[in-house]
């Protein structure tokens, strides 16, 4: 029996070493990619995020190696190994696809999704890695950011595993194993419902009630609710009918309570009259201003009076309903009405845009539909003066849906912000679908529409039996983890290809791809300052952001940190910290220096 032990042992490390080595001699050419797709001389991107994760997992090994007179040599890493590999070679598709595409795309670090994601997509729900990623996310969670974060992201991985499929999930607690499977069924059936209920912890109101104002004490702010009222001259139609349009109806609403926002303010007396919009994250599903006050507060109580009015925008629901309410605050907050003064103490001569991922997809696109509505006044010869945006903060901000990237591969093992996550926000976004059922009603309008060769070209990727059997597979796993309600993307192969098109095709609008190349162009006068990480699925967005934009931009990444960090500040040293660069840059667009 020990000899037998002993050979199995010595079969693992030998895989462990072969794998080990061709991640090894594959690192110069990554790293090569890794420099040609740099903004400026800021080594971050996705190539350089696999680069560091694979230095993690090289310093696992060692630790491992070097204990193994105390404990037993850790054999799970190999199935890591495993795991690194399958992204490595993912990795290499992907830079292959993108530079197929070098004439008609000029952004390195996109690739074509619709044309690669189904393969993309059969190596996600391969079987043949399912017990290798589950050991990542039972054994070796988080293994490549700080120390502080992992921690924490830890223990909220463990209560979504229990959550899931609670009473019998509760072994979770003490069998890593079951986490890890649970966490990946959970992960990879994700739809609006779950694990998005777990992100809304925050809206608790042990949270927004208790913690929130207890960690504040002392700030000397004023907060409180109000309800901006409506407009209806600017209204944006639906996705197919193009971009703003205006209706000549009364200028504001009178019924109803108006847009919900929460409203920061310091006592101290603004000096320059200017106003931070906000605009909060979450996916398009979950959370609120509430839940994220804070770090708000801290920042209020930080940029010497000046108020930042944060939008509770409606959730679950698809464009342009977000961003026209959006829109709506803002056209308020700029009308010159007397009620702005008298909510403000002043009529903003000054707008700072900021926000967190959806949150700042929702205000870098804002910009877009003022500059149309600029164009229209100035189209018509009309004498309006319009105010714009001095500069916009985003922060792990989301600015295109129908790309691959490097950075975005780390959903493969990211156990918060993974695949099947993203494709549930964007079915919701661009389509309002939730599950598969609600594709019902819309099945008959894509048997009825053309899909543009541009939307679908290389999907014949997708057409391969394994794949639809895999597919199968997965659709009933996705139904016997959850009961009834299977998520959108949990379907046969056709009809995956069709609702992928059809999103992929609205996703390019230039109310939602800020990528968009008249967009850019129109708003080089304001100043952009990006924060984003090195573990952040949408960093190459940042980046390729960054590279792209013709005005004065400011990009920040900062290490061992992941996407959502900043809800972790009063928790983890490190996120704190990146909290602060995001104050900084934020008293920067201000005007304090």
């Amino acid at each position: 029996k020990t000899l037998t032990q002993n050979s199995q042992k010595c079969i693992l490390l030998e895989e462990l070493r072969n794998n080990c080595e061709t991640i090894r001699q594959s690192l110069p050419e990554i790293i090569e990619w890794a420099k040609e797709s740099d903004f400026k001389d800021l080594q971050a991107n996705g190539y350089w995020t696999y680069v560091k994760i694979v230095e993690k997992f090289i310093d696992l090994v060692e630790d491992s190696i070097r204990n193994e007179n105390s404990k037993p040599f850790d054999h799970k890493l190999v199935k890591v190994s495993r795991v690194l590999l399958v992204y490595l070679d993912t990795v290499c598709k992907t830079r292959e696809a993108a530079e197929i595409d070098f004439n008609f795309n000029t952004k390195k670090l996109f690739a074509p999704f619709p044309e690669y994601l189904t393969k993309y997509f059969n190596d996600y729900f391969a079987e043949d890695h399912w017990s290798d990623v589950q050991t990542i996310y039972g054994h070796f969670s988080c293994f490549w950011l700080c120390r502080s974060l992992s921690f924490l992201l830890n223990i909220f991985t463990l209560l979504t595993a229990i959550v899931s499929k609670f009473p019998e999930s509760l072994c979770a607690l003490w069998d890593r194993d079951y986490r890890g499977k649970t966490l990946l069924e959970t992960m990879r059936n994700a739809n609006t419902d779950f694990p998005f209920s777990m992100w809304a912890i925050t809206e608790w109101r042990i949270h927004t009630k208790l913690l929130v104002p207890l960690f504040n004490i002392g700030s000397g702010l004023r907060t409180s609710t109000v309800f901006i009222p409506r407009q209806k001259t600017w209204i944006i139609p639906e996705w197919s009918k193009g971009r703003v349009q205006r209706k000549y109806f009364a200028e504001y609403q009178s019924r109803g309570k108006g847009v919900r926002c929460r409203l920061l303010q310091h006592r101290t007396k603004s000096q320059n009259d200017t106003l931070v919009l906000h605009m909060h994250g979450g996916g398009f599903i979950t959370q609120s201003p509430d839940s994220h006050e804070m770090y708000l507060r801290h920042w209020a109580s930080n940029i010497s009076g000046v108020p930042i009015l944060s939008v509770d925008y409606t959730l679950n629901v698809k464009y342009p309903i977000a961003l026209q309410e959006v829109l709506d605050v803002y056209l308020w907050c700029v009308s010159g009405n007397p009620n702005v003064k008298k909510l403000l103490g002043f009529n903003p001569t000054k707008i700072v845009l900021c926000g967190d991922s959806a949150g700042g997809l929702l205000g870098i696109t804002l910009c877009a539909v003022l500059h149309d509505i600029r164009k229209i006044y100035e189209r018509n010869h009309e004498n309006v003066n319009l105010l714009f945006p001095s500069s916009f903060v985003g922060i792990y901000t989301t600015f295109n849906f129908h790309h691959l990237t490097p950075s975005l591969l780390l959903s493969l093992i990211e156990p918060v912000v993974a695949t099947g996550p993203l494709l549930a926000c964007a079915g919701l976004y661009t389509l309002g679908v939730r599950y598969d059922e609600d594709f019902a009603e819309l099945e008959k309008e894509f048997e009825n529409k053309e899909i543009p060769d541009s939307s679908i070209s290389g999907l014949w990727l997708s057409k391969s039996r394994a794949f639809h059997k895999l597919m199968e597979v997965a659709r009933k796993i996705s139904r016997s983890v959850f009961g009834q309600k299977s998520a959108w993307y949990r379907c046969d192969i056709e009809k995956f290809e069709q609702r992928l098109a059809h999103i992929f095709r609205i996703a390019q609008h230039p109310y939602i791809n800020a990528m968009n190349t008249d967009l850019i162009e129109s708003l080089e006068n304001m100043s952009v300052f990006l924060i984003t990480s090195h573990y952040d699925v949408l960093l190459d967005n940042n980046v390729e952001f960054a590279k792209t934009w013709k005005g004065e931009i400011t990009l920040d990444v900062v290490d061992g940190l992941s996407h959502g960090f900043l809800h972790w500040c009063f928790l983890s040293r490190e996120a704190q910290k990146a909290s602060d660069i995001c104050l900084k840059r934020l008293q920067q667009a201000i005007g304090f220096y």
